[in-house]
């Protein structure tokens, strides 16, 4: 999502800078809030037309900064950093059914060190990159973490032309 490309939407509101305004796109989205140029700049929200709504700082036309909250139609939701239009930096996701992901975020998916915290308490440290889990530490119900840990890195095997992927 990139508010400084119009993308075939239109301003419904073109306020002063700095004044509050409305931007609505093709799609149906629609982002209220600060203006600066024709841009999401500075405080708003973003209401998309899947049901999606983010909240926080926006720069040049893109969610941009800290402490930035996007709400999902399951129930799931996102706090944290925002980099030019992507979740990016320190992030949580919070799951309806209780489970938690904190750690590190590179363009709008886990990339770095992590943890999911279930329900019961117990906690699952990791690696993940571009989204997938590639290491993990998995404590005991007491929250005792092994002296261990299971490293799942997928090999790339091609055989006459053929993909095989291994799981080690």
């Amino acid at each position: 999502m990139l508010w400084g490309k119009k993308k075939g939407g239109k301003l419904v509101d073109k306020s002063e800078d700095g004044a509050k305004g409305t931007i609505t796109l093709a799609d149906g989205s629609e982002y209220t809030g600060d203006l600066q140029g024709g841009l999401a700049h500075g405080e708003g929200t973003v209401t998309f037309a899947d049901g999606r709504r983010l909240s926080g700082t926006f720069e040049g036309g893109n969610p941009h900064g800290q402490n930035l909250v996007l709400t999902f139609p399951d129930g799931r939701k996102y706090v944290g950093e925002y980099r030019h239009g992507r979740r990016h930096g320190w992030g949580e996701m919070f799951f309806p059914e209780g489970k938690k992901f904190e750690g590190e975020w590179r363009n709008d998916q886990p990339h770095g060190e992590g943890m999911i915290i279930h329900p019961d308490g117990t906690r699952e440290r990791g690696k993940w990159i571009r989204g997938n889990k590639m290491e993990q530490n998995t404590p005991d119900k007491t929250g005792n973490e092994p002296n261990h840990s299971t490293y799942l890195f997928p090999i790339l095997i091609v055989l006459a032309g053929v993909f095989i992927y291994l799981i080690l």
